[in-house]
């Protein structure tokens, strides 16, 4: 069924000034700078800006502004949809998924939103139902020949490059990622609306936080904060998808090191876990949360991480519930 209307508060800071800019009479001179301005944060800083041709650098304004209307007045329609797929099918295919949602969506419009809670999707939802509504569009046989479907492969794509840009920057412990409280919310949101087939991004996080390294705890309290999310939200259906693989993707689904530590101890030294969605995998990060980070939880918020306040707590108790499901 499609998601409806979304309304809620409006996003203020950065995006609000920007878009009163824009439609203000009085800064209608000041128009061709805010675009220019909003490009460039999209594509100056990466590598890929000296491939942009001049026509797809104005596309690239053009779903600025397209992005910005949408967030700002929490709405969008099939004129927007119809918008988006005219001005995806002027960039090249092998640039239209990283220009479109890497370096515009994300890095030019997410990133400036201020995101605090998980509260915050909310003005995120507009932005997952045209994405929902692109990718299942139907587009009629009469329409014009340079127009082109936009697909959950491309979005999929694009995703993959956010995650090796955003989630391995350097920090101050070895191995350990600076998550995106950003990219965390858009991959939840585009799973629960299925745009994303499958519970990539959710082996991806339940790693980051969990089998990547012990140190780091303070850094382990967003992530936390995503899983109980993923897990009180769409529990059932992942817990259903065990046995998942993705071969277009391994290494997203790959395991980390003390995971295969595990096995070390148990004696099979030199193995390999099996990548993906494994049973072996729901029961570690069951152990390792129920032993360790209920603990650790309650050492970093002494006043607020204790009982059933303690968020490891609850998704112990959650990976507990589905795996007596399975036995």
């Amino acid at each position: 069924m499609p998601p409806k209307r979304v309304t809620g508060r409006s996003n203020k800071g950065f995006l609000s000034s920007t878009y009163e800019a824009l439609t203000s009479p009085e800064n209608a001179s000041a128009v061709r700078s805010v675009a220019i301005f909003g490009a460039a944060v999209a594509f100056l800083a990466s590598p890929w800006s000296e491939y942009l041709l001049p026509p797809e650098f104005r596309v690239s304004q053009a779903f600025y502004f397209l992005f910005v209307d949408v967030v700002i007045h929490q709405y969008a329609d099939l004129r927007h949809v119809g918008t988006f797929l005219a001005l995806a099918s002027s960039i090249r295919p092998e640039l239209r998924a990283i220009i479109i949602v890497h370096r515009v969506l994300f890095n030019g419009v997410m990133s400036q939103m201020p995101i605090d809670s998980l509260e915050d999707m909310q003005s995120y939802m507009p932005i997952i139902w045209l994405l929902w509504r692109v990718t299942n569009a139907q587009l009629p046989l009469d329409r014009p020949g340079y127009i082109q479907p936009f697909s959950k492969g491309q979005i999929m794509y694009a995703l993959t490059h956010i995650y090796w840009d955003r989630a391995f920057v350097s920090s101050s412990y070895d191995n350990a990622p600076k998550f995106s409280r950003h990219f965390l919310h858009l991959t939840t949101c585009l799973y629960g609306y299925k745009v994303l087939k499958g519970p990539i991004f959710f082996v991806c996080l339940m790693r980051d936080a969990l089998e990547l390294t012990w140190d780091n705890p303070s850094g382990l309290l967003i992530p936390l904060e995503h899983i109980w999310y993923w897990l009180k939200q769409y529990g059932d259906r992942l817990f259903s998808e065990t046995g998942y693989k993705c071969q277009t993707y391994p290494d997203l689904m790959h395991h980390g090191p003390l995971y295969k530590l595990e096995f070390e101890k148990a004696g099979y030294v030199g193995f390999i876990p099996e990548s993906g969605l494994t049973l072996r995998r729901w029961h570690f990060w069951h152990r390792r949360l129920r032993d360790e980070m209920i603990e650790i939880v309650e050492s970093e918020s002494p006043y607020e991480g204790r009982g059933e306040h303690n968020i490891a707590w609850h998704i112990a108790e959650k990976l507990a519930g589905l795996l007596i499901s399975r036995d």
